[in-house]
């Protein structure tokens, strides 16, 4: 009876043990995992702040694109107001050159 006895409580103590290696294992495991968690956490919050970079850089593309869009439009309309101008002065030089030469003529005769 007392080697039952014993043998049992020498089983209790091996499983108790056991038991209590596994504790550790499984405690270093989710250690491990935890870590592992921050580790993806940082990744992530890196790629959402990449994210917002490149939307701002984007919002910054566009406008400038609407800047630049403006700057043309404007330049547009100032090339055609010199072009008239550029129309009616070669309009009035070749009326001027017309009354010269006319003149001119006139005078010889």
């Amino acid at each position: 009876m007392r080697c039952d006895i014993a043998r049992k409580v020498a089983i209790d103590i091996v499983r108790g043990d056991s038991a209590r290696a596994e504790l550790a294992a499984t405690q270093d495991l989710l250690k491990a995992v935890e870590e592992k968690v921050v580790v993806k956490n940082q990744i992530i919050d890196s790629y959402i702040t990449k994210e917002q970079n490149y939307n701002q850089q984007i919002n910054l593309h566009k406008e400038k694109e609407n800047y630049y869009t403006q700057i043309v439009t404007g330049l547009e309309g100032d090339n055609k107001k010199l072009k008239k101008k550029v129309g009616l002065l070669r309009a009035v030089s070749g009326v001027l050159l017309v009354t010269t030469l006319f003149g001119f003529s006139l005078s010889a005769y």
